[in-house]
């Protein structure tokens, strides 16, 4: 008797653990049992690849074909196309894409079943958050403004001179050596991403840097730099404090006496303060006034966060090229995902420059389609 109930109770046993992985079972049957048409393994190997690679770049690229290749294979079963848009789903997760990876998880939800069905909804309830949360700003801008060939960094092209201002104020912080090596790496592999993407569009782009330090400067360490309205104000008159102890009275001049000394096309201004914040760029619009074009670099230099400093360095260099946000207008919502002047990726590679802001930094001559007004400033 004690071994039949050892014996129904390990049958029980089994059968939970079955009932538990019976969607994982179901995948295995139809893979191995049943007579899959080997192309309809294609798509499946490619996310299961992507899934396990340790190039992110590379697996953003084998999802992207497998979730092209399923919606196009005829006959593929539900459950097999409901598994390679899961695993698509989790390849944008990791990288940061959350409204593709939240697209991705529905129509992964529409067709599997069951457990696996759950546990998708259960990632759409959480990636919804997410996305709502980085949709707070989607309302305050109807209209794009390009600002293609204005100022020291009229367009994206030619040889660019960088100065790279090491700058501290009065906030927390301070830049050791290390700290400002590891920040002029990360901005050196940003702009090899920024020529890489103005080749795509057939220009030829160089970047060189000067580099300075403004760290003990009295009048400068009694103002704190900060994104919001008063501080643009603040950080206006930080960046001609800042170019007056370089030698200059003001942003404009300090750049083209550069601009001549390097025999550079174009000049631009990146001041980096060593913490975490809300970078931001002032651009010059059919005039530049004293204080120039500019941005500040609020990202710390820390080697588990050089791909964050990445994105702020090409996003907020493209912002003084001529680019503006897409974040925050409300009809951009599903418009351009991947641009950097959208969406923050994880990885920058795994970003790009769509063509509408290719247009406004210079690369296209002609204004794209897009679904809101687009204002063009020259």
């Amino acid at each position: 008797m004690r071994n039949l109930t050892l014996v129904v109770g390990l049958l029980v046993l089994a059968l939970l653990l079955a009932l538990e992985h019976l969607d994982e079972i179901r995948l295995r049957y139809e893979l191995n049992l049943k007579r899959v048409p080997p192309e309809h393994r294609v798509p499946l190997t490619m996310v299961s690849q992507a899934r396990d690679t340790a190039d992110p770049a590379a697996a953003l690229r084998l999802a992207d074909r497998a979730a092209m290749l399923a919606d196009s294979l005829p006959g593929l079963s539900g459950r097999l196309r409901a598994e390679v848009y899961a695993i698509e789903g989790d390849v944008h997760w990791n990288l940061w894409q959350y409204v593709e990876a939240r697209a991705a998880w529905q129509k992964a939800a529409r067709l599997a079943t069951g457990r696996r069905q759950e546990e998708l909804n259960a990632r759409l309830d959480g990636v919804g958050v997410i996305v709502e949360k980085d949709d707070g700003e989607r309302s305050q801008d109807s209209v794009y403004l390009a600002t293609p060939n204005t100022g020291p960094a009229a367009r994206l092209s030619g040889r660019v001179v960088v100065a790279y201002v090491f700058l501290e104020d009065a906030g927390p912080g301070h830049w050791s050596p290390r700290d400002r090596d590891l920040a002029l790496r990360s901005w050196r592999r940003a702009a090899q991403w920024l020529e890489g993407s103005a080749r795509r569009y057939g220009a030829a782009v160089s970047f060189s840097e000067r580099l300075f330090l403004v760290d003990r400067n009295p009048q400068i360490r009694r103002r704190r730099v900060a994104s919001h309205t008063k501080g643009y104000e603040v950080g206006s008159q930080v960046a001609r404090l800042a170019v007056w102890e370089l030698g200059r009275t003001d942003v404009v001049s300090f750049l083209r006496r550069l601009q001549r000394e390097e025999r550079a096309d174009q000049a631009m201004l990146l001041f980096h303060l060593p913490r975490d914040g809300r970078s931001f760029a002032t651009q010059c619009w059919q005039t530049c006034r004293p204080a120039g074009e500019h941005a500040f670099l609020m990202e710390s230099a820390r080697p588990k966060q050089w791909e964050q400093i990445e994105h702020a360095q090409a996003h907020e260099a493209l912002h003084l090229f001529g680019a503006d946000d897409l974040y925050n207008i409300r009809t951009a919502r599903d418009y351009a995902l991947r641009d950097v002047m959208h969406h923050p990726s994880r990885l920058l590679a795994a970003s790009s420059v769509e063509p509408l802001t290719a247009f406004a930094v210079g690369l296209r001559g002609e204004p794209v389609p897009a679904p809101f007004p687009v204002r063009i400033i020259r």
